[in-house]
């Protein structure tokens, strides 16, 4: 090679890693999983992300202007987590974050301030306005301290992890939320600290909750009116027909003869026994409306599901699902404490339960899922959480049995999980309809002793390596447990992607919740057995006014019958009377015509 073509071919070289050392790495971004405001000796966990390429992350903190390595993490992934445990003055202050990809570093990101509670004795948090808004409002707190004279104050929502508020007044802190939204709904506090010490706070305030409603309640108004409606109708209207009743009773007192008298008295004494049967019947519909007025004040909490699963690999879509009695008219989904989603059900026939759609699963829409139901004017407790694993992330974990994968009954096995990335937490699963989820703790690798085997013990195992509560490496491939002589017909290894009964949602949960739906009580149910109710009471009315116009012929016939039966005899005597005269008339008459001899 000549000379010159040598010359050109190291000045390319030297271009090149001159052009490559000056590319710019994007900076990276640190968060806190859990509040950076943490109590004396407790823990938080601090997330780094940068990109793929990185296999080196380190956690340092800042203090005095010096940068101080607090802990490395290596492993070729795009996030690492930082677990500070026995946080105290020392450990507080603001943490930075950087990766190294295969070249060089990238730079520092921007400091995340992590704060240690518990040094003061704790002011007090206090406000005039009411705690329960509408969306668009706002509000004021107020935070003092009457033993020591803070010259800083901070207000903090429990279960958020961004920053807090903070009030650079001296001895009170005012603080103004505004205009409210749902994800202002919560607990707050407030802190005092002291500018010389800006990572070191005093013990949290007294909790005040802030409650921002969202639902409509124009429905379940309309609902509550037509209940009362329908109350106060019948009740009306078995006053008025109960008045009616008296009334022509006390007129029914007003007779001339003893007789009489006593005979509708008697009569009377049968009627008093509707009366008695339509004031049992009057206070079987209160006693009834009272008890389901009791069991809606009481409403049982729903039950909430995940379809397919609660893992779910990285981009696939997830259903989750809130199901409540039919009486519910809303429902709103809280992810991570705030709420997430509200939804109405689409349809009366489906109205018992809602889904919520996560078009994929990411990083961000892994964590814990609660659900809540609205029915009239009341909210019913919190669901069960549901607690949503996204995986198929960064490396796959090898999953190894010893001794062997054929074993019998009797002996004892250990199952070993290994991941070359860092973790330090692994699980074990078992594929089948009812999952048992096994947890250990290892530096690179656990084990899952296992034993003495049993039938129970055969099938097939995967492994997940896990760099937070809720993100889980790729499953390991399938090791499948045989006992020979046992029949293993059912423990083929299986695809996790495709294998519903793996990750498929149990479906006896959903219908022990069905259970607990029965106990529900349909608002369309107690209007018509109140309806019902009413109706008995108005026939029975319209019965006992028919009896009493029949009762008041019978007694008007019985009062006429002996004016009849002496007319009936004097004309029947007259009738005598005219027929003897007539008789007497025709004999004289006969007495005086002369015979036949007589001139």
């Amino acid at each position: 090679m000549a000379p010159q073509d040598t010359t050109f071919l190291c000045l390319a070289v030297f271009l090149g890693q001159t052009i490559w050392a000056q590319e710019e790495l994007p900076i990276p971004t640190i968060s806190a999983a859990t509040s950076p405001v943490v109590p004396w000796n407790g823990s938080v966990r601090i997330l780094c992300r940068g990109i793929p390429e990185a296999f080196l992350y380190q956690l340092s903190l800042m203090k005095n202007s010096t940068h101080t390595v607090i802990e490395k993490k290596l492993g070729l992934q795009k996030e690492a987590e930082f677990i500070i445990n026995h946080m105290n003055t020392t450990m507080a202050g603001g943490y930075q974050c950087q990766y190294k990809t295969k070249y060089h570093w990238s730079e520092r990101s921007k400091p995340l301030e992590v704060v240690v509670t518990g040094l003061y004795d704790k002011p007090v948090l206090s406000t005039d306005q009411s705690l329960a808004l509408i969306p668009g409002e706002n509000i004021s707190f107020q935070c003092s301290s009457a033993h020591t004279l803070f010259s800083r104050f901070s207000l903090a929502k429990e279960g958020d992890t961004s920053s807090p508020r903070h009030q650079h007044e001296e001895y009170q802190g005012n603080f103004s939320l505004g205009p409210v939204s749902a994800g202002f709904s919560g607990n707050y506090r407030c802190y005092g600290w002291h500018s010389s010490s800006p990572h070191v706070w005093s013990a949290p305030s007294n909790a005040l909750e802030i409650i921002v409603s969202l639902m409509s309640l124009d429905s379940s108004k309309q609902d509550s009116m037509m209940e009362n409606s329908i109350r106060m109708g019948v009740a009306g209207l078995v006053l008025v027909v109960l008045l009616v009743i008296l009334a022509e009773d006390w007129k029914s007192h007003r007779v001339s003869h003893k007789e009489d008298f006593q005979e509708l008295a008697g009569q009377r004494w049968s009627k008093h026994g509707m009366p008695s049967t339509l004031t049992a019947l009057l206070c079987l519909q209160l006693c009834l409306s009272q008890r389901i007025n009791t069991e809606k004040q009481n409403l049982l909490k729903p039950i909430i599901w995940a379809q397919p699963s609660t893992r779910v690999t990285k981009g696939t879509p997830v259903y989750i699902w809130c199901q409540g009695p039919q009486s519910a008219s809303d429902y709103q989904l809280y992810f991570r404490g705030s709420i997430w989603a509200l939804k109405r059900p689409e349809s009366r026939r489906s109205r018992s339960k809602v889904n919520f759609f996560i078009p994929q699963m990411t990083l961000h829409t892994a964590g814990e899922y609660t659900c809540f139901y609205q029915s009239g004017e009341l909210q019913s407790e919190p669901s069960d959480p549901l607690v949503l694993v996204v995986t198929g992330l960064y490396d796959t974990p090898k999953l190894q049995v010893h001794p062997g994968h054929e074993v019998t009954l009797g002996e004892n096995v250990t199952f070993f999980c290994h991941l070359v990335a860092g973790t330090s937490k692994f699980f074990l699963l078992k594929e089948g309809r009812y999952n048992h989820v096994q947890q250990r703790y290892g530096n690179g690798q656990a084990e899952f002793p296992m034993g003495p085997m049993t039938r129970a013990h055969r099938g097939t195992y995967r492994c997940f390596g896990s760099y937070s509560d809720y993100t889980w490496s790729f499953p390991s491939e399938p090791v499948t447990l045989l006992i020979p002589g046992v029949g293993n017909t059912s423990l083929a290894p299986t695809d996790p992607t495709s294998s519903h009964d793996y990750w498929v949602f149990d479906s006896t949960m959903e219908e022990s919740g069905l259970q607990e739906d029965s106990a529900f009580w349909d608002h369309t149910t107690q209007n018509l057995i109140r309806i019902g109710l009413a109706c008995v009471v108005l026939t029975a009315l319209v019965w006992l006014l028919a009896e009493d116009c029949l009762s008041r012929k019978r007694d008007q016939e019985r009062t006429n019958r002996p004016a009849r039966w002496e007319c009936r005899r004097r004309w029947r005597v007259q009738r005598s009377l005219e027929e003897e005269q007539r008789d007497a008339i025709s004999m004289r008459e006969v007495k005086a015509t002369p015979g036949p001899g007589t001139i």
